[in-house]
């Protein structure tokens, strides 16, 4: 115990990513209340068309994940050079380009509301009008949760992400009662990102009025290498959505809407997986953001993050292959026992984009873009097959978890020609050789 104690206190890895584990468990907690309140409150023709909703948020918030990629990485090199002054600059910096950027997105999107209805098969057009305003608040948040995350301060991070989802869930849980049903659901997203938002700018301001006096650097940072970052991490992000989304899109499309309401709880049980894991990429970012800014070696990192991902995931597998009809009665009751047996195939896809998730992350935070593109062409791939022969549940889950597959293997081509070209330059720069 004492031994543990000591690793806890040790390992800067380990202790982030025990305080973001606790605070992400919370928020899981909350949100299994929020899709059991959900799955429990609307039939699954709702359910299919709330899922297909959320899925195409996912989507298309890529600018926010993106913009989050952005200001970890930035804010994670100023904290190298305890820069306060310079994350302050930045983060207004930011939020200016997104309202700048934001507002046309926005119409652009208002614009789209009618195909989007006919491409779902949705009614009405109040869920989407609530959707495009998530879309745009969440862009907003993305700038301060950045920062926030390059600067580790993931206590912080961790009581807004539990604050905001407890508003959604109570949120929620009034609409539906009040009769707004899909409305209701996506209405319930708005709130809750609008929560971060303003939590995010408060713990900011007063962390820059508390702490700016005591930068060690005095010039405004130069951003010349913003542009070149932000492309691939755009691409990056936007390749990550469509792999682990665009499958429930497809669903909605192609199945009929009680189907489709059985792929979205198959789908959203499973990525339980996906929401644990995803706390030690988070960590994983941030460090190895700073441990390249320092010209340190961080392969030690990655690998400990590697190591405890596929350990949760080899777990979940087991606990999803042999109770699958619990776990998913647990979730939504009897509703969808009957495709229970499914449930393992959906896990194995869901971990398996835990751990492309982490390859791909852990690379940007190197600045190794090139893989960006691989993965862009291979979502695009998913996109083009799902389209054409996704027309069963079988068929998309099928597609789906061959194309991670693949991804996984492209991240880990990079990983290791990565660790080569390191090995290599510190070789050939060592003063021994002639």
């Amino acid at each position: 115990m004492r031994r543990i104690l000591l690793l806890f206190q040790e390992n800067i890895f380990i202790r982030n990513s025990m305080v973001l584990f606790l605070g992400t468990m919370v928020v899981n907690v909350l949100n299994y209340i929020f899709h059991l309140m959900v799955g429990r409150m609307v039939d699954p023709v709702e359910y299919g068309e709330i899922e297909s909703l959320l899925s195409l948020f996912a989507i298309i918030s890529v600018p926010a994940g993106t913009l989050i990629l952005l200001a970890t990485k930035y804010a994670a090199d100023m904290k190298a050079k305890n820069d306060f002054q310079g994350t302050d600059f930045f983060s207004r910096y930011l939020t200016k380009k997104v309202l700048l950027c934001g507002l046309p997105f926005l119409f652009f999107a208002i614009f789209l509301t009618p195909f989007v209805k006919n491409f779902l098969h949705i009614d009405k057009s109040l869920p989407l009008f609530f959707l495009w305003g998530a879309m745009f608040f969440s862009f907003l948040g993305a700038t301060t949760s950045g920062v926030l995350n390059g600067w580790q301060k993931f206590f912080h991070t961790s009581l807004v992400g539990i604050f905001s989802t407890l508003l959604k869930v109570v949120a929620v849980f009034i609409f539906l009662q009040w009769g707004f049903s899909v409305s209701g659901v996506v209405g319930s997203y708005v709130l809750s990102i609008i929560c971060v938002y303003a939590a995010n700018f408060f713990l900011l301001k007063h962390f820059f009025q508390k702490n700016t006096s005591a930068s060690t650097e005095q010039n405004p940072p130069s951003f010349s290498g913003v542009k070149q970052y932000l492309i691939p991490a755009f691409i990056g992000t936007l390749s990550l959505a469509i792999l682990g989304n665009a499958d429930m899109i497809f669903a909605q499309h192609h199945l009929e809407s009680s189907l489709s309401g059985e792929y979205g709880a198959l789908s959203v049980t499973a990525k339980t997986i996906f929401f644990v894991t995803g706390v030690l990429t988070t960590v994983l970012f941030a460090m190895s953001a700073e441990e390249h800014t320092k010209k340190k070696q961080g392969s030690t990192t990655f690998f400990l993050a590697f190591s405890l991902i596929v350990l949760v995931v080899a777990f979940s597998l087991a606990v999803f292959a042999f109770f699958p009809e619990f776990i998913l009665s647990l979730f939504f009751g009897e509703k969808y026992l009957l495709v229970s047996p499914f449930l393992v195939w959906f896990a194995l896809a869901a971990g398996l984009y835990s751990v492309a998730n982490l390859l791909l992350q852990y690379l940007l935070s190197l600045q190794e873009t090139k893989i960006t593109v691989f993965f862009l062409i291979l979502s695009l791939f998913e996109i083009v097959t799902l389209f054409f022969y996704g027309e069963s549940m079988y068929a998309i889950i099928s597609i789906t978890i061959g194309v991670q597959i693949i991804a996984i293997l492209f991240g880990f081509w990079f990983v290791l020609k990565r660790k080569n070209d390191y090995v290599e330059e510190n070789f050939n720069s060592y003063s021994g050789i002639q």
